[in-house]
């Protein structure tokens, strides 16, 4: 495949724009429903932060260094390695590993405690805590190893350096690997408790097909993985031109990120989904509303701090926390219609419930 600088630079900056937008639409939805931020959402602000750092150490490493494009070397081939451009290259692959480790630890950390705030049945939470135990292992694991592999510290980890450092092509492969092993267990995760909710079948194929979303970070990642790979094996006879057939790797590294953070957003954002069609609703007179033939489920009080309109998976969770006062109040009125008399039984129900993400069974999803 062919790079060129022009390329790594466009990308660092859609990359650099899309997941910030999806944070903020997520921020958003939860202004949306009354709600309050939760630390599935405080963790995937801290896995933008450091998406964006990465994504500005792509754009110097293109811009100031010599990624997307050929190396300088000597008349007789051997790289030039105290070429300014160079080292800048040397120094943002270094942090950009660093960085990419910690935003993919914290983006996965931000999917298991989402699972956790929405399904709550103890076998599922003991298993989502110790995948958390486990991710924040590995983040640190392999955060400290990346910034070790040469010792002393030093950003310059090839082996024409003369540095003592581990094998990073291997590491770098058993990092990737686990990565995309890491993904795939958070993707399954959720599939037992969806499918176990009481719901019909099209609802729950809707909830599972948000979850699994997810999937175009394990793509990601398995790309990721390849691109190492490959430059394994290129950089062995193209020792002296890294700058470009690491491009590969610098690309894939950025996009899992940006995707990952990207697909955690998803399943918070229905309730921007749902918005216009509750305005349509509120638009029609309130007899048409409260006519039994015209709408179907319950109305909700909306008052008040509530994850109301998020994705509804009451069956699945453990209600011994669930608080449900219903008040009906039912009248029946003879309006004169110039038609037909219609007789209308307005009817209401208003739903409270101290956890914010609880659902009604009959509740229809959008």
């Amino acid at each position: 495949m062919a790079y060129t600088r022009g390329e790594m630079i466009a990308l660092g900056f859609v990359l650099l724009f899309l997941p910030t937008v999806f944070v903020a639409l997520r921020i958003w939805a939860r202004i949306t429903c009354h709600a309050g931020l939760h630390w599935d959402d405080y963790t995937v602000f801290c896995g933008l932060a450091f998406a964006i750092s990465v994504c500005i150490c792509h754009l110097i490493a293109a811009i100031q260094g010599q990624l997307g494009q050929h190396q300088t070397t000597y008349p007789d081939g051997s790289p030039i390695l105290d070429d300014p451009r160079f080292l800048i290259y040397e120094r943002c692959k270094f942090a950009l590993h660093m960085l990419s480790t910690l935003g993919l630890g914290f983006t996965k950390t931000s999917m298991i405690l989402l699972y956790l705030r929405i399904f709550r049945t103890p076998l599922f939470r003991r298993i989502c805590q110790g995948c958390v135990v486990f991710v924040i292992c590995w983040t640190i694991s392999f955060t400290f190893a990346c910034l070790f592999q040469c010792y002393p510290v030093t950003a310059l980890v090839e082996f024409f350096y003369g540095n003592k450092c581990i094998n990073t092509l291997v590491f770098y492969n058993v990092l990737s690997g686990s990565d995309v092993a890491l993904d795939v267990v958070i993707i399954i995760l959720p599939i037992a408790p969806v499918l176990g909710i009481q719901m019909s079948l099209r609802q729950r194929l809707a909830v599972l097909g948000m979850f699994l979303l997810g999937g175009l970070a394990v793509a990601c990642s398995i790309a990721r993985l390849v691109s190492f790979v490959e430059c394994d094996h290129t950089l062995v006879t193209h020792y002296n031109d890294e700058t470009y057939y690491t491009s590969g790797v610098f690309i894939w590294t950025v996009v899992e990120l940006a995707v990952a953070i990207m697909c955690a957003c998803m399943p918070t954002l229905r309730p921007l989904f749902i918005l216009n069609r509750k305005k349509t609703l509120s638009d029609y007179p309130s007899d048409y509303r409260s006519h039994p033939s015209r709408r179907s489920g319950y109305f909700r009080s909306t008052t008040g701090t509530t994850d109301e309109l998020e994705i509804p998976v009451l069956a699945a969770r453990d209600t011994s926390g669930v608080q449900i006062h219903i008040q009906r109040s039912t009248s029946a009125q003879e309006h004169e219609h110039p038609n037909n008399g219609v007789i209308l039984v307005q009817h209401s129900t208003t739903w409270t419930d101290t956890d914010c993400l609880a659902r009604d069974q009959k509740t229809e999803m959008c």
